[in-house]
């Protein structure tokens, strides 16, 4: 049949939430609210920078570097986390927030992005350090008008996998899977 083991939280019986496990076994996720890994069934506090009240991690590549957001009322930025230390990533201008949703084995982290002044999310990919707007990339190869676009994977070859939804000419609002590829 199977089993099941419980990851150990950074207070007995307290909050812990797995987010993601690569083939090694390591897992990110949270733990009362902080970002925490854990590596052979032992937890990792990775700690909150100052000015943030909480944290936790999204996703981890073969290699053991993991992906996560660190949140106050106010905003939410993405960290990286790679050999011990824990780094913030760069954050689109006009961005109130994003989170990290995936990273790959190459380094690539797709994530979404929060606008100051719109309801609205968009997809962001950072790659050899450099940010990349998706959206305005998916309108003009599908020719769509996208009205918003949730992407979901990345894979460690670089394709994208997610929706892109668009006004109709009936002005209803459908859905295109899509794959986004790399040059």
């Amino acid at each position: 049949m199977g089993g099941c083991a419980n990851l150990p939280g950074q207070v007995p019986l307290g909050d812990a939430w797995a987010s993601a496990i690569n083939d090694r076994g390591e897992i990110i996720g949270s733990s009362e609210y902080r970002p925490a890994i854990w590596l052979n069934g032992r937890i990792h506090d990775l700690g909150l920078p100052s000015g943030f009240t909480k944290g936790g991690g999204t996703a981890i590549n073969e290699r053991g570097v993991a992906v996560g957001s660190f949140s106050n009322p106010e905003k939410t930025v993405g960290f990286i986390y790679r050999d011990g230390f824990v780094r913030l990533l760069p954050r689109p201008r006009e961005a109130k927030g994003f989170a990290p949703l995936c990273i790959n084995n190459a380094g690539d982290v797709l994530f979404n992005f929060f606008p100051r002044t719109q309801d609205s999310e968009g997809n962001w990919l950072y790659s050899k350090g450099r940010l990349y707007d998706l959206t305005p990339i998916v309108a003009r190869a599908t020719r769509l008008p996208i009205a918003s676009l949730t992407l979901f994977d990345m894979n460690d070859h670089g394709l994208i996998v997610g929706t892109a939804y668009y006004w109709n000419k009936g002005g209803l609002l459908d859905a295109q899977g899509i794959v986004l590829v790399p040059k």
